[in-house]
C-alpha cells in the first residue's frame, strides 16, 4: 500500500465476483484486508482501523447484518463509513442498518471505486448511537421496570457514586439511565447546575447511550480527539473530557444504564480503574435485577427458572464486586461505607440462597 492510500476492510461473499473489484482498488494503491464471516468484521475492524468497509450482501458466517450491527453501536467504529453491495430488494434494509451507501451487484467497477473514493474523502459525523438499539421494546420495558428513571432519593445508590468518585479519584461519577429520549441521573455526584437540578439531559449530551448500546464498557481518554464522540454537546455544556462506563443490567439481560467516572481534563485510565467501575456498575446491576423480574407475569415453568438463574448471577456479581472494592480499597472507605458494602453482601447472599433453594439449583451450576 502506497504510503496515505486508504485500507479498505473487504467482508465478502461471493469471491470471484468480488476478486475483479478487489483488483482494481489494488490497481490504486489501496490496502485491503477482508474476511467471508460477518461476525469477525467488527473485531478486525477495531483492530485494523480502516478507512471503508466493504461488505457483500451475500457473506456468510454472521451474515452482513450482524456486521453492520456490531459496528453501528460500537462509538470506535461508527463513523468509519459502511459500503454494501446488494440486491434492489435489499437496498432500503441495508440502509435501515446502517449503510452509508448500498450499490447494486451488478453496478461497474469504476462506479464502485469513485464512490470508494469518495466515502474516504467525507467520514461519517454520527452524533447518536443507533435508535433502534436504544430504543428497542424489550430494553425500554426494562427501563421502566427497572424504576432507574423515577429514582429521586437513594442512599444505597448516591454512597456508590460518592465512594466511586473518592476511589477512582473524578470530579464526577454517575449512575445514567437511558430511555429512547434522554438519560436520567438516577444517582450523581459532582455535578453543577442546571444538571444537578434538572437531573437529565437529551441524548445529545450523552455518552452513555452508547453504553447501553453496545452492551460494553466505554473508554475514553479525551472526547475532543475521538470520531464519533468530539461531535456530542456533553463536552461544551458539561465539560465532559475524558469518560470510562460500564453497562448496568437489568434481569441480567438489557442494558439500562451506565456507570461512569467523568474527569474535565485528558485521563489515562489504568485496568484497575476499569475493573473497580466494573464493581460498582455490578452492584448497582444486582440491586434493579429483582425489580424487574418481580414484574414478570405468567412465565412458564423454563422461563421461571431461567430468570432465577439470572437473578442468581446478577445477585453473585454484585457480591463479588463489593468484596473486591473492601478488599482492594477498604483503607480508602469510610466507616459508613464499609458498613454498607457488608450489609449488601449479606443480604445478596442471603437472596442467592433462597433463590437456589427455590430453583433447585445447585452451587455447582454456577462454577
Amino acid at each position: 500500500m502506497l504510503e496515505n492510500q486508504p485500507l479498505i476492510f473487504v467482508g465478502y461473499g461471493d469471491w470471484p465476483r468480488m476478486r475483479e473489484l478487489v483488483a482494481a482498488m489494488r490497481d490504486r494503491g489501496w490496502g485491503i484486508s477482508r474476511t467471508a464471516d460477518g461476525a469477525q468484521v467488527a473485531l478486525r475492524v477495531h483492530r485494523e482501523q480502516p478507512q471503508l468497509i466493504l461488505l457483500d450482501a451475500t457473506m456468510g458466517g454472521a451474515g452482513v447484518g450482524t456486521a453492520l450491527r456490531d459496528l453501528r453501536v460500537n462509538p470506535e467504529l461508527a463513523a468509519i463509513p459502511v459500503l454494501v453491495i446488494a440486491g434492489g430488494d435489499l437496498s432500503e434494509p441495508m440502509a435501515a442498518l446502517g449503510a452509508a451507501a448500498v450499490l447494486p451487484p451488478d453496478a461497474q467497477i469504476d462506479k464502485l471505486i469513485d464512490a470508494m473514493a469518495e466515502m474516504t474523502v467525507s467520514p461519517a459525523v454520527i452524533r447518536l448511537a443507533p435508535t433502534d438499539v436504544v430504543a428497542a421494546p424489550a430494553r425500554l420495558q426494562a427501563v421502566v421496570q427497572s424504576g432507574l428513571t423515577e429514582v429521586k432519593d437513594s442512599a444505597f445508590l448516591d454512597l456508590l457514586t460518592a465512594m466511586a468518585a473518592r476511589v477512582l479519584r473524578v470530579p464526577v461519577a454517575l449512575l445514567s439511565t437511558v430511555d429512547d429520549r434522554r438519560q436520567f441521573f438516577s444517582s450523581f455526584v459532582g455535578l453543577g447546575p442546571p444538571w444537578s437540578e434538572q437531573r437529565e439531559t437529551p441524548l445529545s449530551h450523552s455518552f452513555c447511550q452508547w453504553v447501553v448500546a453496545s452492551r460494553d464498557a466505554l473508554v475514553v481518554e479525551d472526547a475532543r480527539e475521538h470520531a464519533v464522540l468530539q461531535h456530542n454537546q456533553a463536552i461544551a455544556d458539561l465539560g465532559v473530557i475524558a469518560y470510562a462506563g460500564q453497562p448496568v443490567y437489568a434481569g441480567g439481560k438489557e442494558a439500562v444504564a451506565s456507570f461512569c467516572a467523568i474527569d474535565t481534563r485528558p485521563r489515562p485510565w489504568s485496568g484497575a480503574d476499569l475493573h473497580l467501575l466494573r464493581c460498582f456498575a455490578d452492584i448497582c446491576s444486582a440491586q434493579v435485577t429483582d425489580a424487574v423480574h418481580e414484574q414478570d407475569s405468567a412465565l412458564d415453568p423454563e422461563s421461571t427458572y431461567r430468570a432465577q438463574m439470572q437473578r442468581i448471577e446478577a445477585h453473585a456479581a454484585g457480591i463479588a464486586g463489593a468484596c473486591h472494592l473492601l478488599w482492594r480499597r477498604g483503607s480508602r472507605l469510610r466507616i459508613d461505607e464499609h458498613r454498607a458494602l457488608q450489609e449488601f453482601v449479606a443480604a445478596q447472599g442471603e437472596l442467592v440462597v433462597q433463590l437456589q433453594v427455590a430453583s433447585g439449583a445447585s452451587s455447582l451450576d454456577f462454577l
